[in-house]
């Protein structure tokens, strides 16, 4: 029997991107059409809108998947365009680091491989 459909807010997906990136677990949305298998790694705002920058590890993408590993798989989600969130029982995912510095997120809440962003209060002040 397939799941109700839930709908989520754009703060509710943030704080579960958030919660992810933080606690190092994967999730599975809908981006563009595609079924994405991910990890978030930064979670934060550019241009006023918030983002994710991701490993994707499984799933589809237009522009195809890289080989397990890959620095090709890494991925700028503009988090209103995601729909369907949830926790994955994968492991944590991702790729070598970028050669050169992320340009998805200006104003960075999180990052998982920074602890000291790691707060109890996000962007939405929760």
């Amino acid at each position: 029997m397939a799941e109700p459909l839930q709908f989520q807010t754009v703060e509710h997906i943030y704080l579960l991107l958030r919660n992810a990136a933080i606690s190092k677990r994967s999730l599975s949305a809908i981006y563009k059409g595609y079924e994405r298998h991910f990890s978030p790694h930064i979670i934060g705002i550019r241009n006023g809108k918030f983002w994710s920058l991701s490993y994707q590890y499984g799933g589809a993408s237009s522009s195809g998947l890289a080989a397990e590993g890959s620095s090709n798989n890494w991925r700028c989600f503009e988090i209103e365009r995601l729909s369907r969130v949830k926790e994955r029982n994968d492991s944590w995912q991702g790729g070598p680091a970028h050669s050169r510095p992320q340009s998805c997120i200006d104003q960075v809440d999180v990052d998982s491989a920074k602890p000291q962003t790691h707060t109890a209060t996000s962007l939405f002040g929760r």
